[in-house]
């Protein structure tokens, strides 16, 4: 009776009862007992519904029994059957999703919990308080402009540095003396006057603003480049003695410094810091680091003075110190001052670790707000992830492939800095 209506009828049936049936089957403890049951269920609801459609009387119903019920019951064992098998392979990926969802929800809480102490805002002795505790670290621009100014390059540069969320930005190395810089391009702010502006002020006031323009702290790196400024740059280089950078011929040979001289340098650290200041930017750094000037008096190796400024560790460090107090007197109690400072110079006979110590425990005296840990210098580049010259290199303990992926260099020797600074 049915005739060409027969795939409808079993289409229908399928998506009216079966696939319902087979899925309440599949979620039971005996699928293949249950679509059975279903199957009964599924046949006699069809017929009690098909029955006022008059797709069949009750004769028919009879004659069609043997067609009808028979294939619907291997067709729900089947259904309810793959189903099943469905079911099981979807708890699968359901367990492996949920074991993904909890390895990456573990890696997340770890993340959030680090995220969560980096976010945490940290107050610096000062008084001032950094927004959270990430902080570019200084890197040389070499964008000033033929007057050694700051440009719209270095107003563009941090106010992308300044939009990344780093609590503290860290200007590239602004030098006290336009004759010896680090390399050409230095920002130069020399002469800084005692008092007022000095030049190139509206430019040095537009760095500030663009690097402080979310809220986080600006610090100008304050730096005097010594005898490792390149022939270049300069003919005569300056070093506390005069001893040459032998470097591929590219360095001249310093003349060390008057004490009129040092003294002089004492109060340009804190005239630029004074200038920087009263430019906008919210702190300053004072390089002694990577081997400049400042680095180089606390090596035995290139300050050999017979004065109050070399000898004895304690005469190496004063012109560091006399810096720190000169700028902080010209800056005032809750302005931030940091200090980069070399764990080692990685140089037999140079500035060691242990000096590296007990210079820190005399900053401890001091009001520095930060200390930055960093190492090596031009001869030993450290600082890169680098050694130098086997001959002058200090041996070390072999560092962890670990280690050397995070970049982390200087970690062993910040752990041991630590355990003395109080800053």
């Amino acid at each position: 009776r049915l005739g060409g209506a027969v795939p409808i009828y079993f289409l229908g049936m399928w998506l009216m009862l079966l696939w319902p049936l087979c899925w309440i089957s599949s979620h039971t403890r005996f699928p293949l007992l249950s679509a059975a049951i279903m199957a009964l269920i599924a046949f006699t609801v069809w017929e009690w519904a098909a029955r006022p459609m008059g797709l069949w009387h009750a004769q028919d119903v009879r004659q069609f029994h043997g067609f009808a019920l028979y294939p619907l019951i291997p067709e729900m064992l089947l259904g309810a059957g793959a189903m099943w098998m469905w079911q099981i392979q979807r708890n699968r990926l359901w367990l492996s999703r949920r074991c993904t969802v909890i390895i990456i929800a573990m890696d997340r809480l770890k993340e959030t919990q680090m995220s969560h102490l980096i976010n945490q805002p940290f107050t610096l002795p000062c008084g001032v308080t950094l927004p959270n505790r990430l902080c570019k670290a200084a890197m040389t621009e070499g964008v000033a402009d033929d007057y050694l100014h700051a440009t719209a390059r270095h107003a563009t540069l941090y106010k992308r540095w300044s939009d990344g969320g780093a609590g503290l930005l860290l200007t590239g190395n602004v030098q006290i003396d336009r004759r010896v810089l680090e390399r050409p391009g230095n920002v130069a702010i020399d002469p800084a006057p005692e008092h007022g502006d000095a030049e190139g002020m509206a430019q040095l006031k537009a760095w500030a603003a663009a690097g402080t323009a979310n809220g986080n702290q600006l610090w100008m790196q304050i730096s005097h480049a010594g005898r490792q400024s390149p022939r270049y740059v300069t003919s005569e280089p300056m070093a506390p003695s005069p001893v040459q950078l032998k470097l591929l011929g590219n360095y001249g040979a310093p003349r060390a410094l008057t004490e009129a001289e040092i003294i002089d340098f004492i109060g340009r650290f804190a005239r630029v810091a004074r200038i920087a200041k009263d430019a906008g930017f919210t702190g300053v750094q004072i390089h002694s680091a990577h081997g400049y000037l400042l680095s180089s008096f606390l090596s035995p190796i290139t300050n050999q003075r017979k004065d109050q400024w070399g000898g004895s560790l304690e005469n190496r460090a004063r012109f560091l110190i006399e810096a720190i107090r000169a700028t902080r007197k010209a800056v005032g109690a809750h302005f931030p001052i940091a200090v980069k400072l070399n764990s080692d110079d990685f140089r037999k006979g140079g500035f060691s670790h242990e000096d590296c110590l007990v210079v820190v425990k005399m900053l401890n005296a001091e009001t520095v707000d930060l200390l930055e840990i960093s190492g090596g210098t031009y001869e030993q580049p450290k600082l890169l992830g680098h050694t130098g010259s086997a001959d002058t290199a200090v041996s070390e303990a072999p560092q962890r492939e670990s280690t050397k992926q995070r970049e982390a260099y200087f970690l062993n020797y910040a752990r041991a800095i630590r355990q003395v600074a109080t800053m």
